[in-house]
């Protein structure tokens, strides 16, 4: 059998590359085994099969990746794309890098690695059918296939938050104005009193105004939207749509354990 009848492809994604060398680039690829780190060589230059192995080699396109090596720096021998790049556009092209840098600082293969592949695809896909959307409907539309992804990973990755039941009574969280406080790697806890002054108020939800980045509270209602919104892929309305933001970079945190998204900085 010869070397080439004998390399295994992977399907893949490259999510972050950065230069190596003179003609080299390491790439840190995603692929239903997890994450791998690549050195694709012959890459970088003026000459044309540089060039086209460049235009191949991008995010969001679909590849068929071969590599070599026995320690966690392989070598990429051979890749093609394999279908369709993605046509992100705008705030979804936004979306899609922070996808990629999000992947590239919390996850780093697990049990369910081929579930957060297939999780990473179908949003790619779904952020590119947003682009084809009316101009009114693209920003909500992009933040709910966000909202989706980001659930979906903390999920596969065992830090899924429990929209159903309270964290420390295990009775079912209520649909009412009922405040419960989000504890980080625990869930939704029961408050018995609310603290006059420290809370603004919509029409479904209850959360702290201040140090919103270190506590969240939530009504039983505002929980429970956000968990109709995602299933249903629809908002309910802002309030919801802010509130599952929220929810989620704090749920992020102990992943991120002080780790930066930059790419957030470019929604604001």
């Amino acid at each position: 059998m010869s070397s080439a009848q004998s390399q295994v492809f992977h399907q893949s994604y490259v999510l972050h590359s950065r230069p190596y060398r003179e003609t080299s680039v390491i790439v840190d690829l995603l692929h239903a085994g997890g994450r791998v780190s690549c050195v694709a060589k012959g890459v970088r230059g003026k000459r044309k099969s540089a060039q086209i192995l460049r235009a191949t080699l991008q995010p969001f396109q679909s590849l068929a990746c071969a590599w070599v090596g026995r320690s966690d720096l392989k070598t990429l021998t051979k890749f093609e794309a394999s279908g369709v790049a993605s046509n992100l556009q705008g705030e979804a092209l936004l979306s899609g890098f922070y996808l990629n840098e999000l992947l590239c600082k919390v996850y780093h293969g697990s049990s369910e690695s081929e579930a957060v592949y297939k999780i990473y695809a179908q949003t790619l896909g779904a952020l590119a059918e947003v682009c084809q959307s009316a101009v009114d409907v693209k920003l909500a539309s992009v933040e709910l296939e966000l909202r989706c992804f980001e659930f979906m990973l903390l999920e596969k990755l065992g830090y899924g938050v429990n929209f159903i039941t309270d964290s420390q009574s295990g009775e079912a969280i209520q649909a009412n104005e009922k405040c419960y406080r989000y504890a980080q790697e625990s869930g939704f806890i029961l408050q018995d009193d609310r603290s006059a002054g420290s809370w603004s108020t919509g029409s479904t939800e209850l959360a702290y105004a201040q140090n919103a980045s270190k506590s969240l509270q939530l009504t039983g209602q505002a929980i429970l939207a956000i968990r109709e919104s995602l299933s249903n892929r629809r908002w309910n309305n802002k309030h919801t749509s802010r509130d599952a933001k929220r929810l989620s970079r704090l749920a992020f945190q102990p992943l991120l354990d002080g780790k930066t998204i930059e790419t957030r900085r470019l929604f604001q």
